[in-house]
């Protein structure tokens, strides 16, 4: 698993790149990146919240978990007020104010590119919450599976009669981009059922994420080829992508078959949200000067490489003695697994 959060990490923090440093209107190409980074991305994130989920939370008793996830969750929602307040400041260049800081306390304000993380930290809660219901609930196969497709109905609320954005980071609003936890959970019941029954990579799951994705790639051929609506997500956008993380599955696989471990994998998998938290601090900062950025391919793989390069240097600095054991786990100074806040596969 840690090489597919490896590609997601890659993925995301270059999107963002791209988002703020180049003119996505005049480079299709680059507009084309960013929009199959955009399908794949966070249903991926959900996908392995719920596979490592299992391992980490589920399959342990609530007694011994409770209160690692409860302070699992907090981290999560700290990082959200830290990248959302940066934005604010940096980006839309606000005064720090105390209005300022309690409007997205209280989620009164969700800033952009900080609503992936809010999200993420109502994952960690909702495994809290709905711990013994998760846990049970995926002994029984056919109809927790059942449960799980009958989800993606309800990418058909009226989003825009949700009044607060509070809730739309439950259910998806029209007020404001979010990942609504409830339209995104059957990527996270999916990964608790592959983790719970080690559903292997195959040409069957391959076809399964085919045919799911072929449903949105239809839509986008009845639409002038448009990508399906993401913010609120359709089920259209959602089913995209499927195909995608199968294949990213099958690498991940792979990689483990033909013993082909790489550092960086581990690296990445153990401190992902290391990465997306100083990534976004770092894009801020430089988006606050970006007349200084040059709008072409070179420059944006330039501020890329060193962010990533830089955001590496700071992490193995914090834990010199990261490293892997036969190349499969991550461990610190004191030889015990490292974790990323919601939990690896060890």
């Amino acid at each position: 698993i840690d090489v597919m959060k490896a590609l997601l990490v890659l993925g995301m923090v270059y999107c963002h790149i791209l988002q703020f440093f180049m003119d996505l209107g005049k480079q299709p190409l680059a507009d084309h990146v960013t929009q199959y980074i955009n399908v794949v991305t966070f249903s991926g994130f959900v996908f392995v919240f719920g596979y490592t989920g299992y391992m980490t939370y589920l399959s342990k008793s609530f007694k011994a978990i409770y209160m690692k996830l409860g302070i699992n969750t907090m981290k999560m929602l700290f990082a959200f007020y830290l990248s959302g307040t940066a934005f604010r400041v940096l980006v839309d260049h606000r005064k720090l104010t105390a209005g300022v800081i309690r409007n997205i306390v209280l989620l009164k304000d969700i800033p952009g590119w900080s609503e992936f993380i809010i999200s993420f930290a109502l994952f960690l809660l909702l495994t809290l919450i709905f711990y013994y219901p998760l846990k049970k609930g995926v002994e029984y196969r056919i109809p927790y599976l059942v449960v799980t497709a009958l989800l993606l109905l309800t990418t058909f609320i009226p989003y825009e009669h949700v009044p607060t954005k509070q809730l739309g980071l439950i259910v998806g609003s029209t007020l404001f981009a979010s990942f609504p936890v409830v339209q995104y959970l059957p990527f996270f019941l999916i990964g608790i059922y592959f983790k719970r029954y080690g559903v292997r990579a195959s040409l069957r799951t391959l076809l399964g994420g085919a045919a799911l994705s072929s449903i949105g790639l239809v839509y986008m051929g009845m639409h002038a080829w448009q990508i399906p609506g993401r913010f609120p997500p359709t089920i259209y956008f959602l089913l995209l992508a499927a195909f995608p993380l199968m294949i990213y599955h099958a690498i991940g696989q792979l990689v483990e078959e033909k013993d082909w471990h790489w550092h960086g994998f581990a690296l990445l998998g153990g401190n992902t949200m290391v990465y997306l938290l100083l990534s976004n601090m770092m894009i801020f900062a430089l988006a606050g000067a970006r007349a200084f950025i040059r709008f072409d391919w070179t420059s944006t793989l330039l501020v890329y490489v060193g962010i990533m390069g830089t955001i590496t240097y700071l992490v193995k600095m914090c834990h010199p003695g990261h490293k892997t054991i036969n190349g499969r786990q991550s461990m610190n100074p004191h030889g015990q697994s490292q974790e990323s806040w919601w939990g690896r596969d060890v």
